[in-house]
């Protein structure tokens, strides 16, 4: 058994703070029709409360697996955990991952803790509410690989949550692009984009799609040009090309009433305080539902969409 967070200041203060969001009141139903979130992966104090939005809307007891698709800021690999059991440090809360999937074949717990991606999801996520144990599988997606689409597809079913975690435009500050006028207008044609294709399926625009996104970390000289082209606006597009891919698949359509965006300040980076009064981060978590849940659909109870 592993113990997150001890040596993670990052993720553990994500967790003294989710104790704060958790207990927010929200005029928000518990929906039976979804099958997916896209949330945000910052610290619990810049994107908690856009990421609460989501999954206050989760009703955890008609679950017994979620797949996370997480974000991974460090390299172009795809792995999981080595170890099947984490508890967390504040409370004890105990989780059962699997990790038996044939299609990624690295697994390093040492890796996958230094991710904070995934961690920050993990507050949200209570098994508690569900008499029967929940089965988390993890993956830090760095690369896009049919393998992977095709094994997870074949896992879910409908008593699965399958999520997907990205941060939207990055911009200002010490980033490389520059903020556009209407920053709120871009975030939000980024999540038009993914919805549209996730309806509108297509691999030739899946692959334009993460020709033209992707965020290449590691860009050697042959990759200037692309990464100078990705325009940071999202940091999880490998994560979010499979979840589209899934998606469709698996007949998802965006929640369109129950969309919530938020853009926010940083404070502080790689530890350091700097006046980032120009810079911007967007959050967003927007709901998926199956195809014929939309007749099904709750009224809606006031949420500040978009």
């Amino acid at each position: 058994m592993s113990k997150l967070l001890s040596s993670n200041s990052h993720s553990k203060k994500s967790f003294i703070e989710s104790k704060k969001l958790i207990h927010i009141p929200l005029n928000l139903n518990k929906n039976d029709n979804i099958t997916a979130l896209l949330v945000p992966h910052a610290g619990i104090d810049y994107s908690g409360s856009v990421a609460l939005n989501g999954y206050a809307q989760i009703a955890w007891d008609r679950y017994d697996r979620v797949i996370i698709l997480s974000t991974n800021h460090e390299n172009k690999s795809n792995y999981v955990p080595e170890s099947t059991k984490f508890v967390l440090d504040d409370n004890n809360k105990e989780f059962t991952f699997d990790n038996n999937l044939s299609s990624v074949t690295v697994k390093d717990d040492e890796t996958f803790m230094s991710e904070h991606s995934w961690l920050t999801q993990m507050p949200f996520i209570d098994p508690a509410e569900n008499p029967t144990k929940i089965i988390i599988t993890i993956i830090v997606v760095g690369n896009y690989d049919e393998n992977l689409v095709k094994e997870l597809s074949e896992k879910i079913n409908s008593k699965t949550l399958l999520i997907v975690n990205t941060d939207l435009l990055h911009c200002g500050g010490h980033f490389i692009e520059s903020c556009p006028l209407n920053v709120k207008q871009y975030n939000l044609e980024t999540i038009d984009i993914i919805c549209d294709l996730i309806k509108n399926f297509s691999d030739a625009k899946l692959n334009n799609f993460i020709k033209i996104l992707s965020h290449d970390r590691s860009c050697g000289e042959s990759h200037d040009r692309l990464c100078g082209e990705s325009h940071n606006r999202l940091c999880g597009t490998y994560a979010v090309a499979t979840f589209i891919k899934i998606a469709s698949i698996k007949g998802f359509i965006c929640d369109d009433e129950n969309v919530l965006y938020s853009n926010s300040r940083l404070k502080v980076t790689f530890g350091r305080e700097i006046d980032q009064s120009n810079a911007s981060v967007g959050y967003a978590s927007v709901p998926f539902i199956k195809k014929l849940a939309v007749s099904q659909r709750q009224p809606d109870k006031g949420v500040d969409h978009h």
